[in-house]
């Protein structure tokens, strides 16, 4: 079997004015993580026995406290990122062929360090870029939390979980090896299960963090055995010696690891077909739903494929290129464009009919993610994580926004709303900014991204790349028509909530000025992203992650396609909902059509069906093995009778002979004791005759015995 060309290898070097910068933006996180954790298990109760606990001047000192030290120590990892990140682009120290490393062995052998169980520190141009984005957004979304949080019982123990997610993320990021990743990979599957499970009294929430784990726990498996299988192949899983040691793994192997490691990202960014576990776990508060479903964890599989890219292309002749070998080498990176653009169509076909806001939103990021394994899958690594940086930031806008809606109106069905657009203002203009983003509306952040993935299907080489890049381009279309659809219902026609009781305004200091960050964020995005003949940011994208691969040059149809397909989109969303009154379906192919897509394609049921049939196929097999077999062959018939048996044979043993000897020595005991009775008369003359007699044997017998011996 031919073997894979080498990649480019990493060149090392040693800056402890980096290692410190995110040394400290990793350990801070943890150290209050713990602090607010103790607040958390040993917090003040109420001294008044009538007293709420909430509105006790004991309690609201807490949450006071608590809310410095969250906020606090994730504003001192974000500088110390910012900072980082300044001194290592502005002084060309970290690039993606150059990387600053701190290591620390914990084992070894034979006086030879085991470099495979190595960790610490690993810091290239795509680890900052994404330890940026994940800061960033913690920072304000931590801030956004401090109000929307507020007069919870569970305040401390929310930001103990939300500031240890935070460092589980970035310590993923920056992490020296694969096996390092795994590890914070595992935790921040269990930080998320407690975030999302957070209001754990609640039975959804408890679900939903429950298949969030198992649904993870599938990916995890297939991105366990991927690991290993490089492993044995490479003999390093260090992500600065791997680019060179794939250069021994057979094609046939590398295509099979580059699927399984793509495996894990299914789970963990919600892919087809595990990504129904993500509208689940709107179940969480608002800003778990906002971090860990729009900026990081759903992030994460995204930035492991982007991190081993390298396993499914090769820079050549200034693109990306399908490694030299067998036609196997192409099947890991058309797996993934194939399942990212389902993955895309199918989740934003079912927000189109979903009425719960926050869940619009999830299969949106569901949909969002799909086009960014698009990118990476058809050699877009700078295209891919273009798009991860602007949905990061739309997508985290829009979640926060829905939040402070819900917070407004007191319910998430966006048939409950209406009509809000001049009471809630710091929220309507940062959802329609963020809204016009998602929908890819020329010139904002989104249609750039998203025609630099779609320009990347388009001109890829991946089997099947033009009908990739039509699907891809009809989800626009539906992307559009679905954020027009929120927004008109929400903000626009007649008010569908209680008037009466339900007074819209909105929220406090935190939250609104967190909304108006972000908006200014998404605009300024948008901005810097407009190419010019002197400035082009995806050209510096590229220069950064991938130097010597240069884009592809624009196409017109691309442009053309997908700016149709956006405003078709848009224009059909503002002539069905105009009037801000739902859809009533008359046809019964479109109500079973429906009904099909509001169950999920029967997803959830097939994938039940297919764990549940062989497990109770193997449980039944096994109880009439356990009842027929075990029951009444083994149990009952060999060890119950077969006791029994011995049972028997050791009764007629013991009665018939071992009492036998027994009964034998107990009668002659009571013979002798009969005949010496006898002795024991008590008469005196009947005991002198005894001892003459005896007196007379014993001198016989000694005479007898002299005599013998005289002959001898």
């Amino acid at each position: 079997m031919e073997e894979n060309a080498a990649a480019t290898t990493i060149e090392i070097i040693k800056d402890s004015g980096i290692i410190n910068g995110i040394a400290i933006a990793l350990i801070v996180p943890f150290i209050s993580a713990l602090i607010l954790g103790l607040i958390a298990v040993f917090t003040t109760k109420p001294k008044k026995k009538d007293e709420d606990p909430v509105k006790s001047t004991s309690f609201l000192v807490q949450e006071k406290f608590v809310a410095v030290i969250g906020v606090g120590s994730i504003f001192i990892s974000w500088v110390s990122i910012v900072i980082t990140a300044f001194n290592a682009f502005s002084s060309h120290k970290v690039s993606s062929e150059k990387a600053v490393l701190w290591t620390y062995s914990f084992f070894g052998y034979g006086g030879t360090r085991v470099h495979d169980l190595e960790f610490g520190v690993f810091v290239d141009s795509l680890a900052l870029f994404m330890g940026l984005i994940v800061a960033t957004l913690a920072l304000i979304i931590h801030w956004y939390a401090t109000e929307y949080m507020r007069g919870d019982t569970g305040y401390a123990r929310f930001f103990a979980k939300f500031n240890m997610f935070t460092g589980v993320m970035l310590s993923l990021v920056f992490s020296v090896s694969f096996l390092q990743a795994f590890i914070f990979w595992e935790l921040v599957g269990l930080t998320s299960y407690l975030l999302i499970g957070f209001w754990y009294f609640k039975p959804s929430a408890a679900h939903a963090a429950k298949k969030a784990f198992l649904y993870n726990k599938i990916g995890d498996v297939s991105l366990l055995v991927g690991f290993i299988i490089l492993y044995k192949y490479a003999g390093t899983l260090t992500y600065a010696q791997l680019p060179a040691a794939i250069a021994e793994i057979p094609s046939g192997s590398l295509a099979l690891i580059g699927v399984l490691i793509f495996g894990g990202a299914v789970g963990k960014s919600a892919q087809f077909p595990l990504y129904t576990w993500l509208p689940d776990a709107m179940e969480g508060p608002t800003p778990v739903s906002a971090i860990l479903h729009s900026s990081t964890m759903v992030k994460a599989g995204i930035y492991l494929i982007a991190r081993s890219f390298f396993l499914y292309y090769n820079a050549h002749g200034g693109h990306f290129a399908f490694h030299e070998g067998s036609k196997i080498v192409e099947l890991a990176p058309t797996v993934i464009a194939w399942i990212g653009v389902i993955t895309a169509f199918l989740a934003a076909v079912q927000a189109l009919i979903e009425n719960d806001i926050k869940r619009i939103l999830a299969y949106s990021t569901v949909s969002q993610i799909g086009y960014m394994a698009v990118g990476l899958g058809t050699g877009g690594l700078a295209p891919g994580m273009y798009h991860l940086l602007s949905h990061a930031t739309f997508k985290a806008t829009l979640f926060l926004t829905a939040g402070a809606v819900i917070h407004a109106v007191h319910s998430q069905n966006i048939w409950d709303m209406g009509g809000l657009a001049n009471k809630i203002k710091y929220t309507f203009w940062p959802m329609v900014i963020a809204a016009a983003a998602l929908a890819g509306l020329p010139p904002m952040s989104g249609f750039w991204s998203k025609d630099a993935v779609l320009l990347s299907a388009y001109s890829s080489d991946v089997p099947g790349h033009m009908a990739i890049f039509w699907l891809g381009t009809i989800t626009a279309g539906i992307t559009a028509f679905y954020s027009l659809r929120f927004i008109l219902i929400v903000f626009f026609g007649e008010p569908r909530y209680d008037t009466e009781h339900v007074h819209p305004h909105d929220a406090g200091f935190p939250m609104s000025s967190a909304l108006v960050i972000l908006g200014v964020i998404i605009v300024t995005e948008s901005l810097v992203f407009i190419p010019t003949p002197w400035f082009k940011f995806e050209d510096l994208l590229f220069e950064y992650l991938s130097p010597g691969v240069k884009p592809h040059e624009p196409e017109i149809m691309v442009m053309l396609a997908s700016t149709l397909a956006v405003l078709i989109g848009l224009g059909l969303s503002y002539f069905v909902y105009k009037d801000g009154k739902p859809v009533e379906l008359k046809s019964g192919f479109l109500l079973g059509l429906y009904n099909f897509i509001a169950n999920r394609y029967y997803i959830d049921k097939v994938l039940y069906w297919i764990a549940n049939k062989p497990v109770m196929l193997v449980g039944d097999a096994l109880k009439w093995v356990d009842y027929k077999i075990i029951d009444r062959i083994i149990i009952d018939t060999v060890f119950a009778r077969g006791a029994l048996y011995f049972a028997y044979i050791s009764d007629y043993f013991d009665q018939g002979f071992i009492d036998l000897i027994v009964n034998l020595f107990a009668d002659m005991a009571k013979s002798l004791g009969r005949w010496f009775r006898k002795i024991q008369s008590g008469v005196i003359s009947n005991y002198a005759t005894i001892m003459v007699g005896a007196l007379t044997l014993f001198l016989i017998s000694v005479n007898i015995a002299l005599y013998m011996g005289a002959l001898a």
